[in-house]
């Protein structure tokens, strides 16, 4: 009697801890940066407008490492890509909690963005391409998941060092114990061999598109028949990647100004929100499986928008607020789970990394501009109404863009190869045969 094949592989295994390992300290930097913006404008003498500025130039920066890690990852491989973007990330994190005085905190979190923005394009389309079909949705976006741990390890490292060191450089030690972590992950990397099909289907996929190596390249993410595709994710992820800033950049300040919360209960309410977040990562992984990677987008993006409106600006009371902590993070941070397994369904493994790595990124650093303008907004309207406006239409959008998605659930990746090699083909042969390949390929709803 033969053994059941087992959920995932060993070496399966190694690759889904190192990408949620990654994933999760990407998690806990955006986290204690939210948490310690009280203390980063008394320490720099800075107002909210400063303040924004560092979320935001973190953010495009990483969108900028994205982008250069999903090209690489297509050039030198993906594991290549990653051993060194959680080393750069963990020397500039360090670095951060080093510094004295605004302008070179700023150039660090910049440098520290290049390095963690590698962490999910790179990781996501590595896990995408070798986790079957049939269970992308849900091993991916247990991965997400990562993402609730590592804002869960920030609020208890948060409250630790609060409580045991008292002084304004308290915050500096949060920085360095994250750069610290990354290591072990470094070493993890280092050690790591990729599974043997993989390798063999990557190589044969290589030999393949060498006859093609003169006209193939990042490019072709914005030519037919990717440019359609490659535009409705981007303003998609600009949409999950905009809400999702608006809220957890601004939601500790928040609860401490406008609410008038202590440090600790800060803590109390947050931890509510990363259950729910856990919970949503999850629960979307499945649902992603289940009921298809749109329609599960579309859900997500009315549940967060519904809650955000009523966490932010219904006239309830603080045991209320601390309830709704939960459906506000299992929708608005749950929506992430099923983004990565579509995005790799799109693209043919030439040019998944650099394709994913340019939607993702693209929603990441122009989302990464609004955590500045609610700043600045926030001095007219106030901070929850900025909040509002911002996610609001971002979740709007989002829906518009689900909506004129193919549908791509248990697409297998061979498909793509396919497509993709019979538009090589024709590109080669002559330019005019490109548009029949184009109208011959199958709809990815109808596969």
């Amino acid at each position: 009697m033969s053994k059941p094949t087992p959920f995932l592989t060993p070496d399966e295994r190694k690759i889904f801890i190192s990408s949620a390992g990654g994933w999760g300290l990407d998690a806990m930097d955006i986290c204690i940066f939210s948490l310690v913006i009280p203390s980063l404008l008394a320490a720099f003498t800075i107002g909210r407008g400063s303040v924004g500025i560092l979320a935001t130039a973190a953010l495009i920066s990483s969108a900028f490492g994205g982008w250069l890690g999903g090209i690489l990852s297509d050039k030198v491989g993906r594991l290549v890509v990653l051993r060194w973007t959680i080393a750069w990330f963990s020397v500039a994190t360090i670095i951060c909690g080093l510094v004295h005085g605004y302008t070179t905190f700023l150039v660090f979190r910049i440098l520290q963005g290049f390095g963690f923005g590698g962490e999910w394009a790179v990781g996501a389309v590595l896990m995408g391409e070798i986790i079957r079909s049939e269970k992308r949705g849900k091993v991916v976006g247990a991965v997400q998941s990562a993402y609730a741990v590592g804002w869960g390890v920030a609020l208890i490292l948060f409250s630790a060092v609060f409580s045991l060191i008292s002084g304004p450089d308290a915050w500096r030690y949060l920085f360095v114990i994250a750069g610290v972590l990354g290591f072990p992950l470094f070493v993890l990397r280092m050690r790591m061999k990729l599974p043997t099909e993989y390798l063999d289907r990557a190589q044969t996929l290589r030999r393949a598109y060498q006859r093609d190596a003169g006209s193939t390249g990042f490019g072709d993410i914005f030519k037919p028949p990717y440019v359609s595709r490659t535009v409705i994710a981007s303003l998609m992820c600009l949409g999950i990647q905009g809400g999702g800033y608006c809220l957890t950049v601004w939601l500790p300040t928040f609860l401490q100004q406008s609410r008038h919360l202590s440090v600790l209960h800060t803590t109390g309410y947050l931890a509510v929100f990363v259950v729910g977040s856990f919970c949503g990562y999850l629960g979307a992984a499945y649902l992603s499986d289940l009921i298809g990677r749109r329609m599960k987008i579309i859900l997500f993006a009315v549940g967060a928008l519904v809650i955000v409106v009523s966490y932010l600006t219904l006239p309830i009371t603080d045991n209320i607020m601390m309830v709704l902590g939960f459906p506000l993070g299992f929708f608005m941070l749950g929506i992430y789970s099923g983004l990565g397994p579509l995005l790799t369904e799109l693209y043919p493994m030439r040019l998944r990394g650099a394709g994913q790595g340019f939607c993702y990124n693209f929603g990441r650093g122009l989302g990464a501009v609004l955590p500045a303008v609610v700043g600045f907004l926030s001095l007219q309207l106030g901070l929850a109404q900025s909040i509002v406006v911002f996610s609001g239409a971002c979740y709007v959008l989002v829906c518009l863009c689900a909506f004129l998605l193919p549908e791509t659930t248990a697409l297998k990746l061979e498909t793509r190869e396919q497509e993709d090699q019979l538009f090589l083909d024709a590109r080669r042969r002559e330019p005019s045969a490109v548009r029949e390949v184009e109208e011959r390929a199958v709809p990815s709803h109808k596969l």
